[in-house]
């Protein structure tokens, strides 16, 4: 057999591109060369109850070296809900929100306000936070909202880093099982002829509809590695421009231009981004330019 499972050994895992969690996926190892399969959408995902997504080689290359729809590369019955309902979450007032206070420190307030109204920002207080935490629901196309990070903010805007969860957890407990139907934070807002710009982050997005409003839809991949086959399935017909972080994220997204541009009309990463590309800007986004 030409092909296997690359042994675990703590480094070998990625995001899944069925179910976009990560370290759950493993990839095949061609035994000849050593190398791993060309494609990162080749492989097994070890939720086999919860996703269930498996891409032989042989697959693939059946199917032309082409990806296959991941709803057809996936088995999956849940018996958990995939979809949250924002309705049945208690939101505190967005005065409470340190974010929201931060940029209508920096940007017209009723810019701000409306902003956060469009991306549907919430706020809670977790059971087991001291403070408030900005939900970032991420809702489809179709207007199905598939998943809600939940992160703290400090006064001066910036993320508080031990302070992350996700409303899944809120909802169900943090030993649930669910199944998440990954998609863009901000995908709802896509219209047909405008152009679409990926940052990272959820505040970086918001902050971007506001500052670069022309025709321009800002949508957040969540993480460098948040460009998952999933997700980039919502590109298609369009012109997309990325905003990685500077540095790793970079290199990141420079790898999936190619799956992306299978399913968009074009693609590139922005001038600016690649202009300031450097050594020392290691980590930083477009807002922290501006």
């Amino acid at each position: 057999m030409r092909f296997k499972l690359a042994k675990y050994n703590g480094k070998n895992r990625y995001t899944c591109p069925g179910c976009g969690k990560r370290k759950t996926f493993t990839r095949y190892v061609d035994t000849m060369s050593g190398n791993v399969e060309v494609s990162p959408e080749v492989g097994k995902c070890d939720r086999v109850n919860n996703c269930g997504y498996h891409l032989t080689p042989f697959e693939f290359r059946k199917n032309g070296g082409k990806i296959k729809d991941v709803d057809k590369v996936k088995h999956v019955t849940p018996d958990l809900p995939l979809l949250l309902d924002p309705s049945n979450v208690k939101h505190h007032p967005l005065s409470d929100c340190n974010l929201f206070d931060f940029m209508c420190r920096t940007l017209p307030v009723d810019k701000v306000v409306s902003a956060f109204k469009t991306y549907r920002v919430g706020l809670i207080q977790p059971d087991k936070w001291r403070s408030n935490g900005v939900v970032f629901w991420s809702i489809n196309k179709n207007g199905q909202v598939c998943s809600g990070k939940v992160m703290g903010f400090s006064v001066n805007g910036k993320r508080i880093k031990r302070a992350i969860t996700s409303m899944h957890r809120v909802l169900l407990g943090d030993e649930a099982e669910y199944v998440i139907k990954p998609c863009f934070f901000g995908e709802h807002l896509i219209r047909k002829g405008s152009v679409i710009c990926i940052v990272e982050s959820e505040k970086t997005a918001i902050w971007a509809s506001i500052v670069y409003p022309e025709n321009r839809v800002w949508i957040a991949a969540s993480s460098m590695m948040g460009l998952s086959l999933a997700k980039i399935k919502a590109l298609s017909g369009h012109d997309v421009e990325l905003f990685p972080d500077m540095g790793k994220g970079v290199i990141e997204w420079e790898k999936k231009m190619q799956v992306i541009k299978r399913f968009a009309r074009s693609v590139k990463i922005n001038s600016f981004i690649l202009k300031h590309n450097k050594l020392e800007h290691e980590g930083k986004d477009l807002m922290d330019f501006c």
